[in-house]
């Protein structure tokens, strides 16, 4: 299934998300972002990919979610991977956006850290998160 991903799973000119199988291509409705990080043991592994790349930026949205740009893309943390990023990487920070730290402190060091809004984070990357047929 990895495979399959790796190799079919790609954006249009347009900013849309699509899974092309042959001749059909499937536009994805995207939750939140086209890709989902989780911290792994030596760094950080995007999905569908599950190639291990290494984060650029860190965004926090007003609903508590944490997006890293990561190879280029935008990427939600995969929620498991959350509360330890909390109290490992924002363990003094307080929980309020007006407080929010300007890195996140990681073992192999600092991530820059902004706040944004999610649909100002999807524009400025140039995603569709709902693709119009």
């Amino acid at each position: 299934m990895v495979e399959f991903f790796h190799r079919n799973y790609s954006r249009d000119a347009a900013g849309c998300y699509y899974v092309q199988n042959g001749p059909q291509k499937v536009y994805v409705s995207l939750e939140v972002a086209p890709f989902v990080v989780r911290r792994a043991a030596d760094g950080w592994s995007v999905l569908p990919y599950n190639q291990q790349l290494v984060p650029r930026t860190a965004y926090m949205t007003p609903e508590g979610q944490l997006l890293l740009e990561i190879g280029g893309e935008l990427a939600l943390l995969d929620d498991r991977d959350l509360v330890w990023l909390v109290e490992e990487a924002l363990s003094d920070w307080d929980g309020e956006l007006a407080t929010l730290p300007a890195q996140l402190r990681l073992p192999e060091g600092g991530l820059p850290l902004q706040s944004a809004p999610l649909a100002a984070l999807l524009a400025d990357y140039g995603i569709v998160s709902q693709p119009v047929p």
